[in-house]
């Protein structure tokens, strides 16, 4: 069976072509009273799987190819509700010989006549051609990445999803510099907190005796400086490419 682009999967203008439809059923609500993040990822599975069958690639047996996913990276942006329908974008970022880079929405219907429709979460995805006689990473059968380029002439123009590389963590306001540094020649306590202003190195109230001054036989461990016998792992070699592990 050849590999093809089907008819059905018309340019969309909201991010790629739409792959697949579905309704929320009512055991995919969690206590929350909406949809569970499970199912979201399910959603999302099973958009990835039709396009795989209908351009062709599982249903070729001849070629003894898949393929298996690296990495996901998920994001949840509005609640869906049993008996709410959705359906799935696709968009293709990148692609090289053996590796698919893509980039799916999730929209919920806009349950008011004539709305538009909500996104609900979007999955950046990294798959990885294998063929399955040895379970191992391989280049795409010409035919195939010839597909791909298809699709990607056709989705050229599209905007990068603002989704695209997100990292994951805390987002905090920085602090002004004003308030960060404290009042010059300020003593004792003030508004930056106890203790702030106060000299590093406080003055003995007890006086020295007079006479000559006393040489310490301590050297400062300050002016001698202890070099470490690790090495920094950023200077480390790149260890051996990992193979591909199925989902």
């Amino acid at each position: 069976m050849p590999f093809r682009l089907p008819d059905e999967f018309a340019p969309d203008p909201r991010g790629g072509f739409v792959i697949y439809r579905g309704v929320v059923a009512p055991d995919w609500t969690d206590r929350n009273g909406h949809m569970n993040v499970v199912y979201y990822r399910l959603a999302f599975d099973r958009a990835t799987q039709r396009l795989l069958t209908r351009i062709g690639l599982w249903d070729n047996d001849n070629d003894h190819g898949s393929t298996f996913a690296l990495e996901d990276h998920v994001t949840y942006q509005s609640e869906l509700h049993p008996g709410r329908a959705f359906f799935v974008t696709y968009q293709l970022l990148d692609h090289s010989e053996k590796l698919i880079h893509s980039f799916l929405r999730l929209y919920g219907e806009s349950e008011e006549k004539g709305g538009a429709p909500a996104l609900a979460a979007t999955c950046e995805h990294i798959g990885c051609y294998v063929d399955m006689r040895t379970r191992r990473s391989a280049a795409m059968p010409a035919a195939f990445t010839r597909l791909l380029d298809e699709v990607a002439a056709l989705q050229r123009g599209l905007p990068a999803p603002p989704e695209q590389g997100r990292v994951i963590g805390i987002r905090r306001r920085s602090r002004p510099a004003a308030a960060a540094r404290a009042p010059e020649g300020a003593a004792g306590e003030n508004a930056t907190g106890a203790g702030a202003g106060r000299s590093l190195r406080p003055e003995s109230p007890i006086e020295a005796p007079a006479g000559p001054p006393i040489e310490s036989p301590i050297e400062s461990p300050i002016e001698s400086p202890i070099e470490s016998p690790i090495e920094s792992p950023i200077e480390s070699p790149v260890g051996p490419e990992l193979e591909p592990v199925s989902p």
